[in-house]
């Protein structure tokens, strides 16, 4: 076991209970009895509960799945607070709410994935409701409060006092994507005739899309929802895209197949002017590690940085500084914004959000808005200031609709 896995298990797991999620790698997680005989693998994002134990056994940690004892290698394993996020507490994950699908594999936009294949209203419906009765963490009026809505979507339903304000929000954010398929089939979609088809990928955290409706993508959010990853959903498949001289150009003359090395890369390189190992920079800004070149890099930002709050607390801002950069070298680039759009509309996407208000109240409205409507911004991530990790992702971007 390597020093920095010692330490993972010390932080996570050493003596722990909680539930989690198994990670999507690119090898599937096996899983295994006390012996060490394999049982097979586990599904990525299968929820198992960790149980408490003083060290790993094989260089495996122990854990409930499906109500058998098992063992697994915590590199699959998500930590404590990561799995779920911080307000979540009924576990609802959508490829269990649309198992009554049928199985397909869609390619869209050069990405083939298994997607549940649903051809009715009725047919989703009894998927999402079959999904929600097995979650023993879903209150009895949380499936009264969808079956009212959905029965009626423009008639105000009054949320029992036994289903708490965020749970309320919880089961909208989830079901977010589930209810455009919902209101497709009523015709109730603007700009979407009943379809023949809606999918919806097997596989959470698809890019970019979160269903398909005949063919076209469809990104779902609730109420202005969350920030996406750029790294992830944006600048890596618009790598192989021949571009003119622009910011995202210059990111890419950069580029660095581990993306916060990357971002040190660019940032020693282009903003410093220094020839710094980003990979060694970084480790040193993560772990305390007392160097001359960390030094250095520290004085170089003190002379390009104008804010003070990452002058008060560096060295541990340096990723907040880097990201900020790149976020604003973007931003201030008309070139690189349009190749952005187009790469988006190169395949038909629409950006669809459920009303939290209005889900609150007990109203489905839906809004849609087509990527020509909306406008592309790029942003450091929500992580906090001095996390050099940049834990809730480093550079994030959202589409603002056009007023």
């Amino acid at each position: 076991m390597t020093y920095n896995q010692a330490l993972r298990f010390e932080k996570y797991f050493k003596n722990k209970e909680y539930d989690t999620r198994i990670k999507n790698r690119t090898k599937p997680a096996k899983k295994y009895d006390f012996n060490g005989k394999s049982l097979g693998v586990f599904n990525p994002d299968d929820i198992v509960r960790i149980l408490p134990s003083e060290e790993r056994y094989r260089n495996r940690i122990k854990v409930i799945h499906e109500n058998e004892i098992v063992y697994v290698n915590p590199y699959y394993v998500h930590g404590t607070g990561k799995a779920f996020g911080a307000s979540e507490e009924l576990y609802i994950r959508v490829p269990d709410l649309v198992r009554g699908g049928e199985t397909e594999t869609i390619k869209f936009r050069n990405l083939e994935a298994s997607y549940s294949v649903f051809r009715s209203k009725g047919q989703l419906i009894d998927s999402i409701i079959a999904g929600l009765t097995i979650n023993p963490r879903i209150h009895p009026e949380i499936l009264k409060g969808f079956h009212a809505l959905i029965s009626n979507p423009d008639k105000n339903y009054v949320w029992s006092a036994d289903v708490e304000q965020k749970h309320i929000n919880e089961v909208g954010r989830k079901l977010s994507e589930l209810l455009t398929g919902v209101a497709a089939f009523d015709g109730l979609l603007e700009g979407f005739k009943k379809p023949k088809k809606f999918c919806v990928p097997l596989q959470e955290n698809t890019p970019l899309i979160d269903a398909l409706i005949d063919g076209k993508g469809i990104s779902s959010k609730y109420g202005s929802g969350a920030a996406s990853s750029f790294l992830s959903n944006v600048f890596e498949p618009m790598r192989a895209t021949p571009k003119p001289k622009c910011a995202l150009r210059d990111l890419e003359d950069h580029y660095l197949s581990h993306q916060k090395h990357m971002v040190y890369n660019y940032g020693l390189k282009r903003l410093l002017g220094l020839n710094h190992d980003p990979g060694f920079i970084y480790d040193c800004a993560l772990k305390g590690i007392v160097s001359p070149l960390l030094d250095e890099t520290v004085a170089k930002i003190r002379e390009v940085c104008p804010d003070n709050d990452i002058l008060d607390n560096l060295p541990a801002t340096i990723t907040s500084f880097f990201c900020r950069a790149i976020a604003q070298s973007i931003n201030n680039c008309e070139v690189s914004k349009q190749l952005i759009m187009t790469y988006f509309q190169k395949n038909p996407i629409y950006q669809v959000n459920l009303d939290d208000l209005a889900w609150s109240n007990g109203i489905i409205k839906m809004r849609v808005n087509p990527l020509n409507n909306l406008r592309f911004y790029l942003r450091r991530g929500k992580f906090h200031l001095t996390s050099t990790r940049g834990e809730r992702g480093i550079l994030t971007y959202e589409l603002h609709r056009i007023p």
